[in-house]
């Protein structure tokens, strides 16, 4: 799964980061039992702080119609 984030958006990276794993998701570009990226990962690579992902990664593990495991930044859910 490809992320891209527009930093001068009106839309949060936060925002971006949750919309972008839904739409994965929902596209089955994101496989049950797929590696996520971690939070220090996606930090590094993207150049965001690690606490905008750990949001990110928490309002997704919120949503309880999401195949999410915990920890987030493992995989998702291989039931669905």
């Amino acid at each position: 799964m490809q992320l891209w984030f527009a930093r001068g958006s009106e839309v949060t990276i936060r925002e971006q980061l949750v919309t972008q794993v839904i739409l994965g998701i929902l596209s089955d570009d994101l496989a049950p039992g797929q590696r996520l990226p971690s939070t220090r990962e996606l930090a590094r690579r993207f150049r965001l702080h690690p606490n905008t992902v750990s949001a990110g990664y928490r309002q997704l593990e919120l949503r309880r119609d999401l195949p999410v495991c915990r920890p987030m930044n493992t995989r998702l859910k291989a039931d669905g």
